[in-house]
């Protein structure tokens, strides 16, 4: 199995009431799998937790969510992986393409520059052949 999430929970601590830490529940419970050769695709309402799911994996949520469940990549559990690790797998091997074009490419750099980083760091390509292939 290339991917397998398995009992993923995930929510958020939102501070204190009363002296008592609040969370919010946002993914309860999701699993599935995914074979090598496949295409897959989360598929579900608006605030369904797709999002949240998807940035699990590579664990690109912010400092107040808590995850836990199994995350399986190639059989190694992502949520228990360093952050050092996780920076050579993402983009390499795992990367998401998010549907809102003003949170996947930022104004400040050029659409190339953005198309370049990638190829340098994860395949290791001189900036000039990278230039050429984007």
């Amino acid at each position: 199995m290339l991917l397998s999430i398995q009992d993923l929970k995930v929510r958020f601590r939102m501070g204190r009431q009363d002296g008592v830490l609040q969370y919010a529940d946002a993914v309860k419970g999701v699993s599935f799998d995914v074979p090598e050769n496949t295409i897959a695709a989360l598929v579900g309402e608006s605030g369904s937790g797709k999002s949240v799911t998807a940035m699990s994996i590579l664990n690109l949520l912010p400092d107040n969510a808590e995850r836990s469940g199994q995350v399986l990549w190639q059989g190694k559990d992502l949520l228990q992986t360093g952050l050092a690790e996780l920076q050579a797998i993402r983009g390499k091997d795992i990367a998401c393409v998010f549907q809102d074009p003003m949170q996947s490419l930022n104004p400040v750099f050029t659409v190339g520059a953005q198309l370049v980083e990638p190829l340098v760091r994860h395949l290791g390509m001189s900036k000039k052949a990278a230039l050429e292939r984007a």
